[in-house]
């Protein structure tokens, strides 16, 4: 599989910028039949050594604003908390406490007939990787992800993009990680997770979605 082309900007015109900072990483091996069930057929599962990989990723977004609006007060800053290979998006009320090695996300689904919920403490390193990942390194295979993809209503399968630099990443050196969102989306993960890593951000353009088309064979 080509890893780099995701990397590269598309020829289209930016639909976004956001700063996302803050972001740690963990991740964890899962049997791609656990998996396979909650993916549209039409795409294949990127594995490492024959596992799915699994990443919970809370961080912070800021200055989220279209291509041609400024920021907006209010609305442009907030926190979210990504669990991918992608699964839809819901609201929730997440905080963030910081210092200089340190970080601690929680997170409440709102609105949910179960409790959903995540607390993420992580203690910080060294610096791991400050000009970003090695390709064809497991660090680089788990963070430097551009594609992403939605399913509309009608089934059609949607591909978005992003470009930014590559993140910059410091080692992790203790994790706690009570999490209830792998849960409520049919996967069940081991604890703890196999692998962690922490970058404080990059700057990112955001591109429109844009129809796959199916690839027959005869």
């Amino acid at each position: 599989m080509d890893r780099i082309w995701p990397t590269r900007p598309p020829a289209q015109s930016v639909a976004a910028y956001h700063t996302w900072l803050d972001l740690t990483f963990l991740h964890w091996r899962v049997p791609i039949e656990q998996i396979r069930p909650l993916i549209p057929p039409e795409l294949t599962l990127d594995t490492w050594d024959g596992d799915a990989m699994i990443g919970l990723v809370p961080f912070q977004l800021r200055d989220v604003r279209p291509g041609r609006l400024p920021v907006l007060p209010g609305i442009s800053h907030f926190l979210e908390t990504n669990l991918r290979t992608y699964l839809p998006y819901y609201w929730a009320r997440m905080t963030l406490k910081s210092d200089v090695d340190r970080r601690h996300y929680q997170s409440h689904r709102l609105r949910s007939r179960t409790a959903v919920t995540t607390d993420v403490r992580v203690e910080l390193g060294d610096w791991f990787a400050e000009e970003g990942a090695a390709s064809g390194s497991l660090e680089h295979f788990l963070v430097e992800r551009y594609p992403l993809y939605a399913q509309a209503r009608d089934g059609r399968i949607l591909q978005g993009q992003v470009y930014h630099r590559p993140y910059p990443l410091r080692a992790v050196t203790r994790v706690q990680c009570q999490e209830s969102l792998s849960t409520a989306a049919g996967i069940t993960l081991a604890s703890p997770p196999c692998h962690a890593i922490f970058s404080p951000g990059v700057r990112v353009q955001v591109f429109g979605l844009q129809e796959i088309l199916p690839v027959y064979q005869s």
